[in-house]
């Protein structure tokens, strides 16, 4: 048994990839894959997947069980190249980090302006998409941190901290009807067509559950991934807004009335996520405590919006 047969277990499994695929990820040929694999299986003395005809079906019982260990090896193997690679260069790497428009837009810029003062020459990836992708990218090993919102999931392989809590407020023309009903119900609301986030995000889940547990049905007429859209059809008069506290500002208020929801909806966390049995260079220990510590102030800063 050796790392590249690993690799081909994991790939075949976790990747869901085909034998061509695997040979495409590895840098392989085709043939170099399936004789790793037949040589691991005649070692183990028993097959690791299913065959249909020659092609490889789903991964056998004995496969899934050895499956953690082989993952424990994997990242054994990724903890040690980290540790030799800041032994030798501390201040230099890579980090990488999924996290949503929002936070990218409204919370990340100071966050990343002070650990870039500390570590200029650490090289930045941001992936921007769904909260449900996430943690399959952590596992995956194509991230290291994702920053975004959401219930606290009990994943054992995952670590998750608090960086601030927030919550959504309602966005409209300050001509619309809405303006003059204060404090806002969520019957109300629901009489309006919506404009809010996409399906998926944390953002669209909290407004979802709200009406639901009010026996009210909600009318997204419009969605999207991106604040600034949402308001864009919110002035378009394509509905009213339902959007992150941290993404209105006050030098909006000329175009946009902004009414609290913290009465009628439940406040979100944001927190930063990563796998538990990563080991973290010393500036991925400083990205954590320069977010949390920035999360505190961001916290108090959005409260007066």
């Amino acid at each position: 048994m050796n790392l590249l047969q690993l690799r081909i277990i994991d790939q075949l499994v976790n990747g869901r990839a085909s034998i061509s695929d695997t040979a495409s990820k590895l840098y392989r040929v085709q043939s170099s894959i399936s004789h790793q694999l037949k040589l691991l299986e005649e070692e183990f003395g028993a097959l690791l997947f299913e065959r249909k005809g020659k092609r490889l079906g789903q991964p056998t019982v004995l496969c899934r069980k050895l499956l953690p260990q082989m993952e424990a090896m994997l990242q054994a193997e990724k903890n040690i190249r980290s540790m030799v690679s800041e032994f030798t260069d501390e201040n230099s790497g890579e980090l990488r980090i999924a996290t949503t428009h929002t936070q990218a837009r409204y919370f990340l810029p100071e966050v990343i302006r002070m650990f870039r003062r500390r570590y200029p020459d650490v090289r930045l990836t941001f992936f921007q998409g769904n909260p449900s992708e996430f943690r399959e990218m952590l596992k995956q090993g194509d991230i290291d941190f994702a920053v975004f919102s959401g219930e606290h999931e009990k994943d054992p392989s995952l670590s998750s901290l608090h960086c601030y809590r927030w919550n959504h407020v309602l966005i409209t023309r300050h001509d619309h009807p809405l303006v003059k009903r204060q404090p806002l119900k969520l019957s109300d609301i629901a009489s309006c067509p919506i404009v809010t986030y996409m399906p998926g995000f944390t953002e669209r889940n909290t407004v979802q559950q709200a009406f639901s547990s009010a026996g009210l049905d909600v009318n997204v007429t419009c969605s999207a991934g991106d604040t600034e859209i949402i308001k864009t059809y919110v002035q378009l008069e394509l509905g009213v807004g339902i959007v992150a506290q941290m993404a209105y500002d006050h030098r909006e208020s000329r175009k946009l009335f902004a009414g609290s929801l913290d009465h009628l909806l439940k406040s979100s966390v944001t927190r930063i996520v990563y796998l538990k049995q990563r080991s973290l260079r010393a500036y991925m220990h400083e990205f954590i405590k320069i977010l949390r510590a920035q999360g505190k102030k961001f916290q108090d800063q959005i409260r007066k919006v």
